[in-house]
């Protein structure tokens, strides 16, 4: 039996070193089909490189484009900012001239029949004179109380919360 499994390791060893052999012919063979594809794929790079000049060629017709588009607005807006500059010339010129003739003319009617608005002090009108000082607008438990000024107290009566 010993002879017997010592032939069978035997004829084991020589499968396997004649698969491995044929596994090593095969890839040395395949090797040179390898060095010829990165050689064919060198043509294909040129194409990329066709590709990507295209690319830049249209990216730069877009920026170009966006550029004018950017000019144009800013044209627009010069122009618009301009117009409106003008109008507001006009109108301060024909402002200006009308109030001088205001001023500048000799009729009475002019000087007496405008009232003059003069300001007098909050305090002493009658309904200033019965504004509270602050309103107490606390939350409460019970009634609830109005939290409103008063017309006429608007700029004297404080809210404290």
């Amino acid at each position: 039996m010993n002879e017997i499994s010592a032939k069978k390791k035997f004829q084991m060893r020589v499968a396997i070193g004649s698969i491995a052999l044929i596994i090593l012919i095969l890839w040395g063979l395949n090797l040179k089909n390898v060095w010829q594809n990165n050689r064919s794929q060198e043509q294909p790079s040129t194409e990329w490189q066709g590709l990507k000049a295209d690319l830049e060629k249209t990216l730069a017709e877009a920026r170009n484009k966006l550029d004018g588009i950017k000019k144009d607005k800013a044209m627009a807006e010069k122009e618009a900012s301009d117009k409106f500059l003008e109008g507001l010339m006009d109108n301060t010129a024909k402002n200006a001239s009308s109030s001088a003739v205001v001023a500048t003319s000799s009729t009475p009617i002019a000087s007496t029949s405008v009232p003059i608005a003069t300001s007098t002090p909050k305090n002493s009108s009658p309904a200033v004179s019965n504004c509270p000082k602050y309103i107490d607008c606390m939350p409460t438990v019970g009634e609830t109380k109005p939290c409103v000024i008063p017309l006429g107290c608007e700029g004297i009566t404080l809210i404290a919360y």
